[in-house]
């Protein structure tokens, strides 16, 4: 009697464990207000290394970039705001299929150069993506603990004690 409510015991835990594992996978985390699949934040993630290159070990921080670029968007931004980048996304998608229908990653230097410049010399939300991408990178950037303390001269705790100073 002992062993088999042990049995049931295990079966039941390891099927719940089994069903809330999925889950815990970063794979399956979207942004609820942008829908977009996978390989499209992986391509976020590549436009926003080229236009300001990631150094993750000289300036590390908490959370990857384009983490940091879709939650802004995805919280912060009027749902406007969040077409106009989407719309500007999918301008982009077709920009790169002009290219020999590629992915970005894949394409050349030039190449990439010439789309960034085109998007950011256009008035519509093709330069709306660029431009928020870019600021968006920038931030991530000098919003890092490195950047702060060594070239802002940041206190993270303001007025700090100095006992033997003469009044």
């Amino acid at each position: 009697m002992m062993k088999r409510r042990l049995v049931i015991k295990s079966l039941v835990l390891s099927s719940g464990a089994l069903i809330t594992l999925p889950y815990c996978s970063n794979e399956n985390f979207k942004y609820s207000n942008l829908n977009l699949i996978d390989s499209e934040l992986e391509t976020i993630s590549y436009v926003s290394d080229f236009i300001l290159k990631d150094n993750q070990y000289n300036f590390p921080t908490p959370d990857k970039r384009v983490d940091f670029i879709l939650n802004t968007i995805n919280y912060c931004y009027k749902n406007e705001e969040i077409k106009k980048f989407l719309d500007g996304f999918s301008k982009f998608k077709t920009e790169v299929k002009y290219y020999g229908n590629k992915k970005f990653n894949d394409l050349s230097i030039i190449d990439k150069k010439s789309i960034i410049s085109n998007g950011f010399n256009n008035n519509d939300n093709l330069k709306f993506f660029f431009e928020n991408i870019k600021s968006l990178s920038l931030s991530h950037f000098t919003t890092s603990e490195n950047y702060m303390k060594n070239y802002l001269n940041y206190e993270f705790i303001p007025n700090r004690y100095l006992g033997t100073v003469k009044i």
